[in-house]
């Protein structure tokens, strides 16, 4: 019970140990937010992955013979549980508002492209979450959101008015409605340029098609560049402008039940493929169209967790400083215990213990300081963007509109165990060299 008390005492005489307590939490505050805020990232990350890429997606470099027969065989896929057609291209975009002049588009967007994504709803809620975008649109956007997310790209008569009907509806990303300052049944324009490779005299060596599309509504995927960049038109339309243009991709796109397990999936896809005569294709996975930015958060992640425990490490090397000092300064009362018979291994808790008693104070405030500042992490990146007029996380940088934030449990856990298990390593020098003083040595020099 001594050692206890004596540490505490200890603890409580010396203001300087509050230093190494400041050290240590702001050493654990750190690491706790940069992995929780880089996990977040990942995990957004997978979920904007599963509501837009599909799980396993099937190309062909030549056309597609027997379309049927791929889904037939691809549907049988043990773990399979959707599959639909999808038709990809590549275009510029023009648009007119049902009262304003037609504009095309140069802005950033149309430097990029837009990546045009031709669907059939009905089949694509077992592949992706394209239904789950087209609600919850922010603010700005609300009175684009699709009436029936059933039919999407439905246009009601009230809404084409006396214009030509026959058109298709298209469903462009929010940030890009933003951008253009749409309203539901403007005239959007795709244009899509090939190249021509056999011209005859007076033709052009490029190719432009174009389809005009009524906007039927907007989607939010929650990542900056797919809203700013991406629109989603029927599969018809789709193949319509890909027999004009010849500049896009017909896709099977192939949904399962384990997001994670997609390479699994893939190869058993490929296996029922070949079994089947079919050796033509191209399978990747979800992770496979995004490994660049998987593999470079992944590393980051690990990285920047390795340096925040740098960090904790020098913060521990104050205990060590501060309790030698201690040592040295407590060499009459260290003499005293040893002349009165306190054991070795007493006086090494007691030393031990003030060290441990400083690592838990220092980890429990940082982990309490982290949690609150995650808790309100967006609410102060707005009020510094606001103070100092600087963007600290722009969109356009970090993709997501808001900073995401997962609490892992047992990380954090992790992380404030071993920072008391390090404080405990720093306090053991000094601990030992008081355990091992000459009693009758400390009270002479006394």
């Amino acid at each position: 019970m001594y050692k206890l008390l004596l540490s505490l005492r200890f603890f409580r005489l010396r203001r300087i140990n509050l230093l190494s307590v400041f050290c240590i939490a702001l050493g654990v505050m750190v690491l706790v937010i940069v992995y929780s805020v880089l996990e977040g990232f990942q995990e957004r990350l997978k979920d904007a992955f599963r509501q837009t890429i599909p799980h396993v997606l099937v190309e062909r470099l030549s056309p597609w013979r027997r379309f049927e027969d791929y889904c037939a065989v691809l549907r049988k896929v043990p773990g399979v549980t959707g599959v639909a057609p999808r038709v990809e291209t590549l275009g510029l975009i023009g648009w007119k508002n049902p009262t304003g002049s037609p504009n095309t588009l140069a802005t950033r967007a149309g430097q990029k492209g837009i990546h045009v994504i031709a669907i059939d709803p009905r089949l694509e809620d077992a592949v992706t979450g394209f239904r789950s975008m087209l609600g919850d649109l922010s603010p700005g956007t609300r009175h684009l959101e699709v009436p029936d997310p059933a039919d999407p790209f439905h246009i009601s008569d009230e809404v084409r008015g006396n214009r030509p009907p026959g058109r298709h509806g298209i469903v462009v990303g929010e940030e890009l409605a933003k951008v253009l300052g749409l309203v539901r049944g403007a005239e959007v324009t795709i244009f899509s340029v090939r190249l021509n490779t056999e011209p005859k005299p007076g033709e052009a060596d490029v190719a432009v098609s174009n389809e005009t599309f009524y906007l039927a509504g907007a989607f939010r995927s929650g990542m900056y560049d797919e809203n700013l960049f991406t629109v989603y038109i029927p599969i018809e339309a789709g193949r319509e402008l890909m027999e004009r243009a010849g500049y896009a991709t017909e896709q099977i796109a192939v949904g399962s039940a384990d997001f994670e397990r997609a390479e699994r999936l893939r190869e058993a896809c490929q296996k029922a493929l070949w079994e089947h005569g079919f050796s033509d294709e191209r399978l990747t996975t979800w992770q496979d169209r995004n490994r660049p930015l998987l593999s470079a958060l992944v590393v980051e992640k690990r990285l920047l967790t390795v340096l925040m425990f740098f960090l904790v490490l020098m913060a521990c090397g104050t205990i060590l400083a501060i309790l030698y000092m201690m040592v040295l300064e407590k060499r009459r009362e260290v003499g005293i215990l040893k002349a009165l018979g306190a054991p070795m291994g007493g006086l090494l808790q007691l030393f031990l213990a003030n060290g441990g008693v400083i690592g838990f104070l220092g980890s429990a405030c940082g982990i309490a300081a982290a949690l609150v500042f995650l808790k309100h992490i967006n609410d102060i990146e707005g009020f510094l963007s606001h103070v100092f007029g600087l963007k600290v996380f722009p969109k356009e940088v970090y993709v997501f509109d808001t900073l995401p934030v997962v609490y892992d449990v047992p990380a954090i856990a992790a992380a404030g165990v071993a920072t008391i298990l390090f404080s405990l390593l720093a306090a053991l020098i000094p601990a030992y060299i008081a355990a091992r003083s000459d009693p009758v040595r400390s009270l002479r020099n006394e």
